[in-house]
């Protein structure tokens, strides 16, 4: 069934005067009731043995036998929807939201017959109903993304996700979207970590196709410098991007070594949002640019 455009909706709209973009705190109800249709629309959501390794998953990873206490009930499904709906704070629900979606984006059944446009239209819709409730993420790629900034994300975040999905590159893809999951749960120090992370297995990656001498200790610092004796950037184009080398050189490794690559010491460090978000960006554009020079 296509997503029909309310009344009720544009009018929403057309009274929006304004102010925050997007809210990253709350799953409202509505969310969650419109995503659970998403998910029996599929045919996984009505089938207990799908619903049964979502279950185990979040018990497993919270730590408790069940999800809901006292409900007598023999159904994995209708414990997981309850827990889903009326239970689950924000961040618990993003989990079910996100393994939901990677349940529509990958899994089979032997009962259930999706293909490959039709996977697409349900994560479309997914993406849609949280646009529509002004929520702040987005299903890319098996996972949730946090997006505070359109533009950002549709011309940084969303090209390195897809830039990195090559295979050749997917343990730079495993460490980039880490950063994201790090950022969504407010973790900017690990964000920090986990970009310079993506952005230094990403120039591995490019060092050993290209065959050119590096080793697997050296630092960004190296590796960038690696690169450029390589003629990654070629030498017709050094002089237009001597300022890119210094932003290569002193942007997500400097984020990260002054900020949370070492001991922190006594003092608890407290990394701003506006910095992880930034150095998630940074780390984006880097990416692109270095896979796209490469060729690979």
């Amino acid at each position: 069934m296509a997503i029909i455009d309310l009344f009720s909706k544009r009018l929403a709209r057309s009274e929006n005067k304004g102010g925050q973009l997007y809210i990253y705190d709350d799953v409202p109800q509505k969310l969650r009731q419109q995503i659970w249709y998403i998910f029996k629309k599929s045919g996984f959501g009505t089938k207990e043995s799908i619903c049964k390794i979502l279950y185990e998953i979040l018990c497993e990873e919270n730590g408790v036998a069940c999800l809901v206490e006292n409900l007598y009930t023999q159904s994995i499904s209708v414990e997981l929807y309850t827990f889903f709906i009326g239970i689950a704070n924000p961040l618990q629900a993003l989990d079910i939201i996100e393994l939901i979606g990677r349940s529509i984006y990958k899994m089979t059944h032997p009962y259930v017959n999706l293909s490959c446009e039709k996977r697409e239209e349900l994560i479309n819709e997914i993406n849609i109903r949280f646009k529509e409730n002004g929520i702040g993420y987005q299903f890319e790629n098996g996972y949730l993304v946090r997006l505070d900034s359109t533009y950002m994300h549709s011309e940084v975040v969303k090209p390195a996700i897809s830039l990195l999905s090559n295979d050749k590159f997917k343990g730079a893809l495993d460490e980039y979207m880490k950063a994201h999951r790090y950022y969504k749960n407010s973790d900017n120090s690990a964000c920090l970590n986990e970009c310079l992370k993506a952005f230094e297995s990403t120039m591995k990656i490019i060092c050993k196709a290209k065959g050119w001498s590096y080793s697997e200790k050296d630092t960004a610092s190296g590796l960038i410098a690696t690169c450029f004796e390589n003629k990654l950037i070629p030498s017709y184009m050094q002089n237009q991007f001597n300022s890119l080398r210094v932003l290569l050189g002193s942007g997500v490794p400097t984020n990260r070594n002054k900020n949370s690559g070492h001991g922190q010491g006594s003092e608890i460090r407290n990394i701003p949002a506006s910095l992880a978000r930034y150095t998630l960006n940074l780390a984006g554009s880097n990416i692109i640019f270095l896979i796209e020079q490469s060729g690979l």
